[in-house]
């Protein structure tokens, strides 16, 4: 039986390039287990909603 994928839409938005430097180096550093901006961006962003659900 076929596996079925969920299709997932993306959209981008622009980051103040001191946060994309600090991404960066905390990538670099090992720092997290990230392996790329977006992986490093999108659990942030899950956390924060996850937080501020909890209110």
């Amino acid at each position: 039986m076929p596996k079925t994928t969920k299709k997932v839409n993306w959209v981008g938005c622009k980051l103040p390039e001191e946060l994309v430097i600090q991404i960066d180096q905390i990538i670099q550093s090992g720092k997290g287990g990230y392996y790329s901006r977006q992986e490093f961006i999108i659990d942030a962003v899950r956390r924060r909603i996850e937080e501020l659900l909890k209110q």
